[in-house]
């Protein structure tokens, strides 16, 4: 995916997880792994939840090889049932999504 320097990118993740953990949020470059944006999220619910979220990459954080990425801050376990972002100015555009088939419950619809 491209990345942009300065520009803002929005979205939301749906999450739950048995315990309190703390996702970390990123934009980084695919060949390298060099971080442009990130930001931490709270998971505190066993239940569905939807957490909003923007990044912001650096001026220097321009790439035609980037990656969207979602890591646990610390050892934990933390079920993501679907992931959104777009960038800020409006369009719309999807430029990430994922969603998980759960057998074991569905998504609230937003």
């Amino acid at each position: 995916m491209n990345v942009a320097g300065n520009s803002l990118y929005e979205g939301y993740i749906w999450v739950r997880a048995p315990q309190p953990a703390a996702l970390c949020l990123a934009l980084e470059d695919l060949n390298t792994g060099l971080v442009y944006a990130d930001t931490t999220v709270p998971v505190n619910s066993a239940t569905w939840q939807r957490l909003n979220f923007t990044l912001t990459p650096k001026a220097s954080g321009s790439s035609n090889a980037g990656r969207f990425t979602v890591t646990l801050k610390q050892p934990g376990s933390v079920t993501v049932g679907h992931v959104f972002l777009q960038p800020g100015d409006g369009d719309g555009m999807n430029l990430f999504r994922y969603a998980e088939t759960s057998p074991t419950g569905s998504l609230p619809r937003n």
